[in-house]
């Protein structure tokens, strides 16, 4: 099969201030030497996150004239009746987009059960996230100290999700630092002071300063991907979790539960072991090495090539 034209179309830009942008459509394009950004007459269309009128208009038109749609949703732009963003209502343009959608590309299996029990008709596919910061990746691993970082989008209960975990460190004498957006925190918060601003450049050399890593998602939040825990192992720094997730199910796989975190009662024991260095050495080359084989580029470019193949071949058929 001749190799098709493949075109991601992120919602966010600058695509690389975005995490969904970056990881879903950006180093996507690299290992697939696809198109970012608008491309008249490609064989797939990638729609990542939402989209605005004008390019849901002309995706229609390509559509009619046999390009594949696929979109990619790795957020829950449906819930809670949606948001407004950048001028768009997030849940009305997810049915929209579901809508005309020739099959959904997910990144987990939590988010694969939440959109069948929707009842869509089409296939569901799951490509994990790409691994972040490809061009400032360090793996080797940081010493054991008392500093501590947290880093993602303070929203969708990221931060409220930590807060107590975080809490606990500082009174009992870590320094804990967020790399995160300061605008994203109420101007009374008690993290505000602590949030390092997050640079793109920066990130990395930033995070490895820390000891250690607390990530935390919230309940509602059970389908988010491991982005976070690839990016963290991935740059040296072991990570604590808590709540139920792609991450802590990692964990459970690769016999690493002590560094789980259901309350913050659990964490003095969980601290000791994430600051024990034959602890902290295998964490490591336990979850690079399972990264490194599940989320290379060579892995998931199989993966897209693979829902690429089948959707072509079901279209050929449904046009024959």
């Amino acid at each position: 099969m001749e190799q098709p034209s493949v075109c991601f179309l992120p919602f966010w830009e600058p695509h690389l201030q975005y995490a969904s942008s970056r990881l879903r459509a950006v180093f996507p394009a690299r290992f697939l030497s696809a198109y970012v950004g608008w491309f008249n007459g490609a064989d797939i269309y990638i729609v990542v996150q939402l989209c605005s009128d004008r390019i849901l208009g002309r995706l229609k038109a390509e559509q009619s004239k046999g390009a594949v749609i696929l979109y990619c949703v790795c957020d829950r732009q449906y819930a809670d009746g949606g948001r407004s963003l950048a001028g768009v209502n997030s849940k009305s343009r997810f049915n929209q987009l579901a809508e005309i959608a020739d099959g959904f590309i997910v990144p987990t299996e939590c988010f694969k059960q939440e959109l069948k029990a929707m009842s869509f008709h089409q296939p569901i596919y799951i490509v994990p996230d790409a691994m972040d910061y490809p061009d400032h990746r360090d793996g080797s691993a940081v010493e054991a100290g008392q500093r501590v970082v947290w880093f993602g989008n303070p929203g969708t209960g990221n931060i409220d999700a930590a807060q107590p975990y975080l809490l606990w460190l500082i009174k009992n004498g870590f320094s804990v630092s967020l790399i995160s957006r300061a605008s994203g925190f109420r101007p009374n918060s008690i993290f505000r002071p602590r949030v390092l601003d997050w640079k793109y450049d920066t990130f990395t050399s930033e995070l490895r300063r820390g000891s250690f890593s607390v990530i935390s998602i919230s309940e509602d939040e059970a389908q988010k991907s491991e982005n976070r825990l690839v990016t963290s192992v991935m740059n040296g720094v072991p990570a604590l979790i808590s709540g139920r997730s792609a991450s802590s199910k990692i964990l459970v796989r690769c016999g690493l539960t002590d560094a789980i975190v259901d309350n913050p009662a659990h964490m003095k024991r969980a601290v000791r072991r994430i600051q024990d260095p034959a602890f902290r050495r295998h964490y490591l080359n336990c979850l690079q090495a399972t990264f490194s084989e599940e989320l290379s580029d060579q892995t998931l470019a199989k993966s897209y090539v693979a829902v690429f193949q089948q959707m072509l071949a079901k279209k050929k058929m449904v046009g024959a």
